[in-house]
């Protein structure tokens, strides 16, 4: 079972981000590459659904790190700041924020299942606000 996105995922998801405008619409490319493979054989498993959260996350991980960059450049030194310290809460409410599940399950599956797309669903998220914020100052 693979664990890193493809081409095509990555370009789906991509592709979906460049026709879709606005942070409501944006939000239907989360799931490009979990929601179908939940239907496969493979996704019925937990270890299946893990691996692919963790494939579309690592996408979204990609996106959001290029958008907090192109942002950062965007902006003068006061902004840049400010946005490094945005930056640093949101990881922090997200670490807790989806890391709680984890530990109420004790470690087990369905809590580490739940903490892996709630971090997917986070990082899309933000990577969207952060690409909106980007296209408004252009």
């Amino acid at each position: 079972m693979r664990s890193e996105p493809n081409a095509q995922e990555l370009a789906a998801i991509e592709s979906c981000l460049k026709k879709e405008i606005g942070v409501v619409k944006r939000r239907r490319c989360i799931g490009l590459v979990v929601d179908p493979y939940r239907a496969t054989q493979d996704g019925a498993t937990t270890l299946g659904r893990n691996a692919c959260i963790g494939r579309e996350g690592g996408i979204w991980d990609t996106i959001l790190n290029c958008q907090y960059r192109q942002l950062s450049a965007a902006l003068d030194d006061e902004g840049r700041a400010d946005l490094k310290k945005a930056q640093q809460a949101w990881l922090h409410f997200r670490k807790h924020a989806c890391g709680w599940s984890y530990h109420v399950y004790r470690g087990g599956s369905f809590g580490g299942a739940l903490s892996g797309e709630c971090d997917m669903d986070k990082i899309a998220i933000r990577a969207i606000h952060l690409m909106e914020i980007f296209d408004n100052i252009q």
